[in-house]
């Protein structure tokens, strides 16, 4: 389901791997509307579907994929495009994650993990990414930006 509200979209799937081809639809269809250019949207494509894939493999265990669903809100600004993903279940810790994999720099590539990995993907192909955390819902967001070149 999407929601359209001035220049804001919201998507709500359940949280499976089999939805990640709508994620990267609606991410598609709004970074057109936004006016990046493809390779900033392929950019986005992968740095979203890492932090989807994080979600949904962190909350609650390896068993409990699909146990509440993946919030996603796309935010356009003028010269911008802000993407926060949210998993539904506990668990999910965007915050303990990028702290423990650290920088990249100095690093052999038998020293990075498959989790690590993704984050450092989506630090190298979006200009920020940020953790809120939601004490209500006892898991955290990450907020993507990248900005329109």
């Amino acid at each position: 389901m999407t929601e359209a509200s001035g220049k804001e979209v919201q998507l709500v799937v359940p949280a499976m791997a089999e939805y990640l081809d709508t994620v990267r639809l609606a991410l598609y269809g709004v970074a057109v509307r936004a006016g990046f250019s493809y390779e900033s949207i392929e950019d986005l494509k992968v740095a979203v579907t890492e932090a989807c894939t994080f979600a949904i493999l962190k909350q609650g265990g390896p068993d409990a994929a699909g146990e509440g669903p993946l919030r996603l809100n796309f935010s356009m600004t003028e010269d911008a495009l802000r993407v926060s993903v949210q998993a539904g279940g506990e668990g999910v810790a965007f915050a303990e994650a990028v702290e423990q994999s650290g920088p990249l720099e100095g690093k052999k590539l038998n020293d990075v993990t498959a989790d690590s990995l993704g984050l450092y993907l989506m630090q190298a192909l979006v200009d920020e990414v940020q953790v809120e955390k939601d004490p209500a819902v006892g898991s955290e967001t990450v907020v993507l930006l990248k900005k329109r070149e």
